[in-house]
């Protein structure tokens, strides 16, 4: 703390003039030059006051002495030891009335000292508190605070009416920002008194630090014994960084730590994790721990240090006919056995778990090869997991199944067709078919096969642990064959006549059959019946026959007559020709001269002429 201490002390006394009217028959004036003078309390002031009266005295409270006085002036010392600022007036002869001067005694602070906190915590709210000591009056006072030679904060006592020697505390919350570091904080405490000036100072140098977050810590939690592992703790935004130290710690054993800062300001350290020690089913604590002076801040994980389980598994058989017992022995060797947890399974499917070491397993599986597996974990961590296997081989009577040999059994007919039907068991099972009147068909030959071998059929299975028997339906499929088409009628069809179409095909699945018709549409039916035709069911009609072996196409002509243009035309042709007919005999009878007007009046009968008789010979010549 700086203390600056200006003690000025009056090297004149002022000398005041009081200037009093007197109303006696005595007519005078006394001047004095000021009306307030202030003197350090406990110290003496000298008051001298000029006038041009006879008679003229001093009148005070204080202590006087050395009164003295010469022609037109009088002067006084008094001791200056009222804080109630007390008026010394100068009177004429026996007035009451005059001109005084105040008398203020002071006192400037005896010190000032400022107060905060250290260290500070960035972001946090701190108090900034400045003690002023025995300042008197304290109306004169004025305390300052200044950070970083700002001031941020000013307080006066203008109001108070406290006259003696006060100790006065101002107190300022300030909230901490990191560039207040290595600033100075100052205190201030000024002193007017009319032209007595006093300046006083306390200062500090706060120091800033900072830990808003925690440290992280980067490892794994699971680490195999016997294995280089390494945690590092990583903190940023500490400050100052320099001033930060981190440890690790294992189970509240400190780590050797290598320091690794950056530009930035972020703070690393690592450490080398000891995975050699003792295995334990608790897991370690790992912890992080980053102080700064006052401040701490920590992070802590658990981490496991282990080993993945030693198995020892064995069977009791390495064969076995369903229904038998195996006994399947898993032992863990590890020196904490009681860490891991072990299941025993068949074929994946769990059959013993827990701390049993043997287990006794019936086998009811119908699998050639049975898989035992003894898979054992950590308890708190099924990811570490190890699996030792053993195979059993397992034998069975034989059995059907429809997977293997399906009821109905679809073949294609064909030549060197391969028939397949076996049964279930181990080992394989012979296997063959017989009909009473069909061929014997056996497992896994090839036959010439057509529709005729269709039918029911007994088969047998057979191995050395039993028998199996099962009537099963062989049905020959074929594609469809020749596709029959049938019009009725067959021949010219008449308009408004009906038409019946069918269509019909073998196959086996029964096939299914569509027709195609002239406009384009696809009817699904065999049969097709047109009720009344027309001539917009001209055209050809296509038919298909499918199914899951193949497909065959035919089609058919419709061709349908008007009848009624027929008729007209045939009647239209007989007039034609009957008026030509017509035209020709009268051509005839024209040429003949047969065409003309005759007279309609009875002929004159003259003998004929000889040249007139006709020569030919007709019916009437004949006699």
């Amino acid at each position: 703390m700086a203390n600056r201490i200006h003690w000025i002390f009056p090297a004149l006394i002022s000398i005041f003039s009081i200037n009093v009217a007197v109303t006696s028959t005595e007519h005078c004036e006394a001047k004095v030059e000021n009306s307030e003078i202030f003197a350090p309390y406990g110290s003496s002031a000298l008051l001298n006051c000029t006038h041009n009266c006879t008679s003229i005295n001093w009148e005070s409270v204080l202590k006087k002495s050395n009164k003295t006085e010469g022609p037109g002036w009088i002067s006084i010392i008094v001791k200056v030891d009222e804080w109630s600022q007390p008026t010394i007036e100068c009177l004429p002869g026996n007035a009451t009335n005059g001109s005084g001067v105040k008398v203020t005694a002071y006192n400037p602070p005896s010190s000032v000292q400022i107060t905060l906190d250290e260290p500070l915590e960035e972001g946090s709210v701190y108090n900034v508190t400045c003690t002023a000591y025995d300042a008197a009056p304290i109306k004169y006072l004025e305390v300052a605070m200044s950070r970083g030679g700002k001031v941020f904060h000013k307080e006066k006592f203008d109001k108070d009416p406290r006259q003696n020697k006060t100790t006065v505390t101002v107190t300022q919350p300030i909230t901490v920002q990191r560039n207040d570091n290595q600033q100075e904080f100052s205190c201030q405490a000024n002193f007017n008194a009319g032209k007595i000036h006093y300046n006083l100072e306390s200062s500090v140098i706060a120091k800033t630090i900072s830990l808003p977050e925690r440290p992280k810590l980067l490892t794994r939690q699971w680490i195999q014994a016997d294995t280089y592992e390494e945690a590092k703790c990583v903190i940023s935004n500490g400050f100052p960084p320099e001033n930060l130290i981190l440890t690790i710690e294992l189970n509240n054993v400190s780590l050797p730590v290598i320091r690794n800062p950056a530009a930035d300001g972020t703070v690393e350290v690592s450490a080398i994790i000891p995975t050699n020690t003792s295995l334990s089913i608790d897991p370690y604590k790992l912890i992080c721990r980053a102080v700064i002076q006052a401040l701490s801040r920590e992070t802590n994980i658990d981490i496991h240090i282990y080993e993945y389980p030693k198995i020892n598994f064995t069977l009791s058989n390495t064969s076995a006919i369903v229904g038998e017992t195996v006994t399947a022995s898993c032992v863990i060797t590890n020196t904490e056995p009681k860490a891991y947890r072990t299941q025993i399974m068949l074929d994946g499917q769990r059959v013993c778990e827990g701390s049993e070491e043997e287990c006794n397993v019936t086998i009811s599986t119908r699998s050639p090869l049975g898989v035992f597996a003894c898979e054992s974990s950590l308890h708190n961590n099924k990811n570490i997991t190890v699996t030792e296997q053993e195979f059993i081989t397992v034998y069975y009577a034989p059995e059907f199944r429809s997977d293997l040999c399906p009821d109905p059994y679809e073949i294609l007919e064909g030549n060197n067709k391969v028939f397949t039907c076996s049964f279930d068991g181990n080992p394989s099972p012979i296997v063959f078919c017989n009909s009473t009147d069909r061929l014997a068909l056996h497992n896994n030959r090839s036959y010439d096969i057509d529709r005729t071998l269709t039918g029911l059929y007994q088969c047998y299975a057979s191995n050395n642990y039993g028998e199996a028997t099962k009537l099963i339906l062989v049905e020959v499929q074929y594609p469809p064959g020749t596709l029959n088409i049938t019009a009725v009628p067959s021949g010219n069809i008449a308009k408004g006549d009906a038409v019946n179409l069918t269509c019909t095909s073998d196959g086996f699945p029964s096939p299914k059959v569509q027709w195609i018709v002239p406009s384009g549409k696809t009817v699904y039916e065999d049969t097709i019946f047109i009720q009344r035709a027309s001539s917009s069911d001209n055209g050809i009609y296509k038919c298909k026959s499918e199914n899951k072996h193949g497909v065959i196409n035919e089609s058919q002509h419709i061709n349908v007559s008007d009848m009624s243009l027929v008729i007209i035309l045939l009647i239209v042709c007989s007039l034609v020709f009957l008026g030509i007919i017509a035209i020709a005999v009268w051509y005839t009878k024209w040429r003949n001269g047969r065409i003309g007007f005759y007279n309609m009046r009875p002929k004159q009968t003259q003998p004929p002429r000889d040249d007139e008789i006709p020569m030919n010979n007709g019916p009437c010549n004949e006699r």
